[in-house]
């Protein structure tokens, strides 16, 4: 009797212990040769590609801070339909067409050449900024981010 009790506080404990180990799970670093800075990575350790646009990191903050502003084509105003708050916001009203710059409006508009037609009116993008946005569409418009 008293070896069938002290073999089920044994097992008992022995469960117990094995139930609270705990490891850190393993990371491996992800480098690859063709990337000009392969520290750059996020909190999950994916890296951070410089060549890619990321919408939350570099898109977002330019057509908030230019253009989804109070009286043009944030929320409340939303002129002539667009309303640029958010990403499905900006895909859907600023016919974004991934891939192709010509048939995305977006990108026709704050390219206009003709001073009274362009967006902002007025006050027209940095061709840098531009830049930015032409190169997102052409890697597919995608919600993406990265947190370094």
């Amino acid at each position: 009797m008293k070896r069938k009790t002290l073999l089920k506080i044994t097992l008992l404990l022995g469960i117990i212990l094995i139930g609270s180990c705990q490891h850190d799970p393993v990371f491996t670093e992800v480098t690859d040769p063709n990337m000009t800075d392969p520290d750059i990575t996020d909190e999950n350790g994916r890296i951070c590609d410089s060549d890619t646009i990321y919408f939350s990191n570099q898109v977002f903050p330019i057509l908030m801070g230019s253009c989804a502003t109070t009286g043009c084509h944030d929320s409340n105003t939303a002129r002539a339909g667009v309303n640029l708050t958010s990403y499905e916001n900006i895909f859907e009203t600023g016919r974004i067409e991934p891939f192709d710059l010509n048939r995305s409006n977006l990108y026709r508009v704050i390219t206009e050449t003709d001073l009274s037609f362009v967006m902002p009116p007025g006050n027209p993008l940095p061709q840098d900024q531009i830049d930015i946005i032409g190169k997102w569409i052409e890697q597919g418009a995608l919600n993406n981010s990265c947190d370094n």
